[in-house]
């Protein structure tokens, strides 16, 4: 008996010092699967689309339809009942919000007009079977905004952050501008590196208020554009012609960013002139 129990306690001391070995080689700060899998488990599939409750906080920002489209994905369809353009709202969908921002493309046919729907499509979160669908807050072409006037301010705050980052944009887009055509493609080279130094890293975004995040959120939007017209205009350092069409694009990008201020900015806004 005592042999079997030294053998017993020999082999249980070999296997824990195994598991003490593979657990110590795991990389630093890495969490185990299974917390992975039960967090990810709080957000299911969609089951009853009909089941969502939908809450408004709006007096005319009218939801009516919410469909499935697949097991992670619905839409919902929203009427505009107001007198006014809406350029901008902002739902919660469970515990998540989202803000959807019309005045992106610098266009005004993108505003729901008075008696039009609207279909913006969501994936589940988490609590969207407890807390459903929350309309928050919409905000009009004339800058005053119905529903919630916590969230009208963060959408106002978010567009001031974005107006912001896109005035600056144009005053650096001058400067390229101003370049000759054969140094344009250098000279736009120098504003992405400059604007890509800027944005806040990942580990600061719990710490962005809304202005912030405006900010943030038009500095990738703008990087995105940069690179798409580098992308397209590859030779433009070397061929003239290139270099002219780059130009082209670059005033083109010019135009729509004094849009999207025109649109995002109504006048009476801070910051606003009325020039």
């Amino acid at each position: 008996m005592p042999t079997t129990r030294n053998f017993r306690f020999y082999g249980l001391f070999i296997v824990l010092v195994l598991l003490g070995l593979v657990l110590a080689s795991q990389p630093a700060g890495k969490k185990p699967r299974h917390q992975n899998t039960r967090q990810e488990n709080l957000i299911r599939p969609i089951d009853q689309i009909e089941d969502i409750k939908i809450s408004n906080r709006t007096s005319s920002f009218t939801p009516v339809e919410i469909k499935k489209i697949s097991a992670d994905l619905f839409a919902v369809t929203y009427r505009n009942d107001y007198a006014k353009n809406i350029t901008g709202f902002e739902v919660s969908i469970g515990g998540m919000r989202i803000q959807t921002e019309l005045t992106l493309g610098g266009d005004e046919r993108e505003f729901i007009l008075p008696g039009r729907t609207f279909q913006e499509t969501y994936a589940p979160q988490e609590g969207l079977e407890r807390i459903g669908v929350q309309i928050l807050a919409v905000v009009f072409d004339n800058g005053t905004g119905d529903g919630d006037t916590k969230y009208v301010k963060e959408i106002t705050d978010y567009r001031m952050g974005m107006t912001t980052e896109r005035q600056r944009l144009l005053k650096l887009l001058d400067q390229v501008l101003a370049s000759k055509n054969q140094d344009i493609a250098i000279a736009l080279g120098a504003l992405e590196a400059q604007l890509t130094a800027a944005i806040p890293s990942t580990q600061q975004d719990s710490k962005l208020d809304n202005v912030a995040v405006g900010i943030r959120n038009e500095s990738r939007r703008i990087l995105d554009e940069i690179r798409m017209l580098k992308a397209k205009h590859q030779s433009a350092q070397t061929d003239a012609e290139e270099a002219e069409q780059l130009r082209n694009d670059l005033v083109v990008m010019k135009v729509r960013s004094e849009s999207v201020l025109r649109l995002a900015v109504p006048l009476g806004w801070p910051g606003r002139s009325t020039q």
